[in-house]
């Protein structure tokens, strides 16, 4: 709701009711909902306001953390004071986080305020001053008036606020402005809020601006650090064919640099093409040509490349051609097709955790549900990833998979969606296909999904939506079929709370959720994953090693092991490249742990400790040598020799 919470001029018996009887007649939904939560958490309507006072070095941080938006803030306040010196009234700024980082205005009502202990630094939170325009506009995200009694707190009855949110570009809340007067200039206040609407709206638009002015010199700092580096020889020619730049590959084939050509020269001059030069819009000069060079003192031909680069309106207003010696071009194989290469077979895990994922993942794999995957990084999201897809109705169409946080996030919708030819200065000439039309009739597995920016997240919402794509600068929706497997090292509910993820996505993407145990949990699977990676590390070292000794599972048991199965699988393959006899020791493992064992502490896992536990326990579990052998991961003839050092028995 925008504009007054009341139309009432004397909201004071209501105001009195409410907080006496608790009536909640005649009060209008959003400040019943406001004065709700205050009386829960049992706020003094008639005490004194007690907010949280920053210090200013804090205040001083968060103005820095926003100091664009409160630069921009600083000129508004001052054109609001010149133009407006006769009204009572302040304004100020609160961030996200409900904190006021500048008041302006009026003298009187400044001081009015601070009597009320609201100043630079104050919390405006509910939960500190009842209900307020800034504090209700920034949970409802919304602009709000709250006029006398409409207040919670008496000590505030006095004041008239109008509070309007500051969005980023994202539309996301930035903080709040607010203007505040008395009661009595209450009704006259009415009469300025489409100017501070028209306010807050101009604070935006600049911000915005700025951002793309941000936006665009890194751009023009990347294409021209690109075209200045560029091994190939690069030319910037208008639509006239005049040269606007060259890179300095292209100045030294020619012996030529930017001042004694750019200013006078035509490509024509450059280069000998055989026809007279026109934009390739027009189609007078193909796309690929074959030229020569009067000023090449080689005479070999070059092969050059028309890049047209379009305006926001579509229009071709340059061209970059790139050259480069002629080359014979081969014909290289198809690369294979998208496939998944595991399956559940592949998945290693005795430990009941490990049991109980896999199950409700082959479960699952026979569904076209979308499937979220959640676990530290490590665990083996990609894997159960792949195995979902080979056991699934759609096992036979590609696998496709993307790390999201290896994009970056400027390219993610074009890696996603793909884009048409012409979409933008640098794409492919012929367009480009994105992951969801590689995907079709199979899976899409979306990796880091937490990663991915909000612009980027809504698109995705639409594509799981409509079950069909639009490529960036395309004009047709091209419909689709598939699965989307996602997944996360962070959790996405939390994500969703910090406002990092847009909850209608995470509701589509959580269909089922699968938690991937880390190693920690899952300590049991530990020797039989040693095993499969001393198996695999084999033949390609050529080593003699067979299997881990006892001290190292011991050592392995007690390791927190923060980077899960792929932290054990470093650890093997390092111990491969120093061991030098059939076992691998702690010798081998030495400082390749996150936290090195001392020499005591290695003993005691070795023979007195840990190892013998683990035979112990092995032996209970399980009712022949055979399987407590196969459970520690180790051969049978070194089971029997531990067992006689141990002396234990079976």
């Amino acid at each position: 709701m925008s504009g007054a919470l009341s139309t009432k001029t004397d909201f004071h018996d209501v105001w009195h009711r409410y907080i006496t009887t608790g009536e909640d007649e005649n009060i209008p939904d959003m400040l019943k909902c406001s004065w709700g939560r205050c009386r829960e958490r049992g706020l003094d309507p008639r005490g004194y306001i007690n907010p949280f006072n920053l210090d200013q070095t804090s205040v001083q941080k968060r103005v820095e953390e926003n100091k664009d938006l409160h630069s921009l803030l600083e000129s508004h306040c001052k054109k609001i004071e010149e133009q407006f010196d006769f009204a009572p009234f302040a304004t100020f700024f609160a961030d996200a986080d409900e904190y006021i980082l500048s008041v302006k205005g009026n003298d009187k009502i400044i001081r009015m305020l601070e009597n009320a202990t609201i100043s630079a630094g104050s919390s405006i939170s509910e939960s500190r001053l009842g209900s307020t325009a800034p504090g209700i506009g920034l949970i409802e995200g919304k602009s709000i008036s709250v006029v006398g009694e409409e207040h919670y707190s008496q000590q505030l009855h006095w004041a008239s606020c109008f509070s309007v949110p500051v969005l980023d570009q994202d539309r996301t809340i930035m903080g709040c402005l607010d203007f505040t007067s008395t009661y009595d200039f209450g009704e006259k206040l009415k009469h300025l809020i489409p100017y501070f609407l028209s306010i807050a709206n101009s604070l935006q638009f600049e911000l915005f601006l700025r951002k793309k002015l941000e936006l665009l010199e890194l751009h023009d700092s990347y294409f021209h650090s690109t075209f200045d580096y560029a091994d190939k020889m690069l030319i910037l020619v208008n639509r006239d064919g005049n040269i606007i730049n060259l890179n300095a590959a292209a100045q030294t084939t020619f012996g030529l640099s930017p001042n004694n050509i750019v200013r006078k020269k035509n490509v024509q001059e450059l280069l000998e093409l055989g026809l007279p030069w026109q934009a390739s819009s027009q189609k007078a000069l193909p796309r690929f040509v074959t030229v020569k060079s009067p000023y090449r003192v080689n005479s070999s031909p070059l092969s050059m490349e028309s890049i047209p680069i379009f305006n926001q309106a579509g229009n071709e207003i340059a061209s970059l051609l790139k050259l480069e010696k002629e080359k014979v071009k081969v014909s290289l194989p198809a690369k294979p097709r998208n496939a998944a290469r595991f399956r559940f077979e592949n998945i290693i895990g005795r430990c009941r955790k490990t049991r109980t994922v896999i199950a409700r993942a082959r479960k699952v794999a026979g569904t076209l549900s979308s499937v979220l995957l959640e676990g530290e990084t490590g665990t083996g999201k990609e894997l159960f990833a792949h195995a979902i897809h080979n056991a699934s109705p759609c096992c036979s169409g590609p696998f496709v998979a993307l790390n999201c946080c290896a994009i970056p996030q400027d390219l993610i919708e074009s890696e996603l969606f793909g884009y048409d030819k012409g979409a933008y200065t640098g794409a492919r000439r012929e367009g480009n296909m994105g992951k969801f039309e590689m995907a079709n009739g199979g899976t899409i597995f979306l990796d880091e999904i937490h990663t991915m920016n909000v612009p980027a997240q809504m698109k995705l919402l639409r594509v799981l939506e409509d079950r069909q794509v639009t490529r960036i600068g395309g004009r047709h929706a091209i419909p689709l079929t598939f699965r989307i497997i996602s997944a996360s090292s962070k959790s996405l509910e939390r994500e969703v709370k910090k406002n990092h993820f847009i909850d209608p996505l995470f509701f589509r993407l959580n269909v089922v959720r699968l938690r991937i145990p880390s190693l920690k949990d899952r300590k049991e699977d530990i020797p039989d994953l040693t095993r499969f990676f001393i198996e695999e590390m084999k033949s390609s070292f050529q080593s003699p090693i067979r299997e881990a000794s006892p001290e190292v599972l011991a050592a392995f048991a007690r390791y927190s092991w923060p980077g899960n199965v792929r932290e054990l699988r470093n650890l093997i393959e390092c111990a491969f490249n120093f061991a030098e006899g059939e076992f691998i020791t702690l010798d081998d493992l030495e400082g390749n742990l996150s936290t090195p064992l001392s020499q005591e502490e290695s003993e005691v896992c070795s023979i007195e400790g840990i190892s013998k536990k683990l035979m112990i326990e092995s032996l209970n579990r399980y009712d022949s040598v055979n399987e407590a052998a196969g459970f520690l991961g180790i051969s049978m003839s070194t089971f029997y020799r531990w067992m006689k050092k141990f002396d234990l028995s079976k």
